[in-house]
């Protein structure tokens, strides 16, 4: 969901038209609407001075994830690898309903298992965010280190990349998993399975997040 369009409005055209990176067209309709909702569009995460210290983090940093991460060792260089390169599968951000706000498509059938993208956004403290709507916990899961700040927040509500359009679903398509890009660990998503082009690209925001909110029918 977009609750920052409280009352939404569709700023470029009507709710049919798909806006899709691979295009010139394409880039500069979707620098539009990031500017119209005053988000800055980001291609990669980006740290405040409070969170400096998550700039340069080694894979060893964050050793228990590596003891148990969500992919395998194949996937996981593969993903660090597309990562590092800026790749983002196929997708257009479309408007879905005036409850609803925007939400992001496939624009190309996306095998199952393939890097989404990166979820960027800015990592800082917590207790800056004022709107945790677009925030995860950074890293996903658990500290990286002992030394390390670990009431950090990846805030896509002001900075961020198209992927902070994915809506909620209790049938998701997409998981979130951790990656190294070769300079920090990132937050990406990747789909837990086939979704097939024009097909809405969804994930679980949790029980916690529904807490203080109502979910709105796709």
């Amino acid at each position: 969901m977009d609750p920052q369009i409280e009352s939404p409005k569709k700023p470029l055209g009507s709710s049919s038209k798909w806006l899709g990176r691979a295009t010139g067209e394409g880039e500069s309709a979707i620098k539009e609407l990031f500017h119209k909702l005053g988000v800055h569009d980001l291609e990669r995460t980006i740290f405040a001075d409070e969170g400096a210290v998550f700039r340069e983090t080694k894979l060893t940093d964050y050793a228990d994830y590596m003891k148990n991460p969500k992919v395998s060792d194949e996937k996981f260089e593969e993903y660090s690898d597309l990562v590092t390169n800026g790749y983002k599968a196929p997708n257009c951000i479309k408007w879905t309903s005036d409850d609803v706000g925007y939400g992001i498509f496939a624009s190309e059938d996306i095998p199952a298992g393939t890097l989404i993208a990166e979820y960027a956004g800015m990592g800082s403290p917590k207790s800056h965010i004022k709107n945790r709507t677009w925030s995860w916990n950074y890293p996903i899961k658990g500290p990286v280190i002992d030394s390390f700040p670990n009431r950090v927040s990846l805030d896509g509500g002001i900075h961020g990349n198209e992927i902070r359009f994915i809506n909620h679903s209790d049938d998701r398509n997409t998981s979130p998993v951790l990656v190294h890009n070769g300079t920090n660990w990132v937050n990406c998503y990747h789909a837990r399975k086939a979704i097939t082009k024009d097909e809405e690209l969804l994930i679980s925001d949790g029980k916690r997040y529904w807490k203080t909110r109502v979910k709105v029918d796709l």
